[in-house]
């Protein structure tokens, strides 16, 4: 069996092959771009999914940090107080430490305070030593003076830095306690 094809419309009214070419390439054309413009609208779509949701979490993030950062600004704050109360401890301990060196002072000032020729020109106490500068009359103040310091327990160690003598004011000699 064969087939034919009769074309019963008048060759007039007959739509020329090209047309008819052209009407086909078009329709294929608009089945790819209504295709083309399917998948940008979903990747647009996906897109701005996806965008939204690294938004949000880049705000919860930014929440959590501002969360730590309140969180440390309050253990700073801590950390300075607890500096300064430390700060403060050392200060007073310094203090008691400078009433130690005062006592100790005094009571070495207190053992060679008998003879008359002795006069003190300096004396610098802190807390971790004490200097002072004497001045006597004559070498027998001067040598029961030496006596007496090294006889001193109280202190770690003393250092006489000098000894002078001026003919119009006697010997001077420098100590510093530790």
């Amino acid at each position: 069996m064969i087939k034919r094809q009769i074309n019963l419309i008048p060759s007039e009214m007959t739509v020329p092959t090209r047309i008819v070419n052209l009407s086909k390439l078009i329709y294929k054309v608009s089945i790819i771009g209504t295709i083309a413009l399917i998948l940008i609208v979903i990747t647009l779509i996906s897109s701005l999914v996806y965008f939204n949701i690294q938004y949000r979490n880049s705000i919860a993030n930014t929440n959590i940090l501002k969360t730590k950062i309140a969180d440390l600004e309050k253990s700073e704050q801590k950390l300075v107080l607890a500096k300064d109360k430390l700060s403060k401890i050392v200060y007073i301990k310094s203090i008691n430490s400078v009433d130690n060196e005062l006592i100790n002072f005094q009571d070495f000032k207190n053992s060679i305070s008998s003879p008359s020729g002795i006069t003190f020109t300096e004396i610098s106490i802190d807390p971790i030593k004490t200097e002072t500068s004497l001045v006597f009359q004559n070498t027998e103040d001067l040598s029961n003076t030496l006596g007496i310091i090294q006889k001193l327990t109280k202190y770690k160690s003393i250092i006489l830095s000098s000894l002078g003598f001026n003919l119009s004011s006697g010997y001077l000699i420098s100590l510093v306690f530790r």
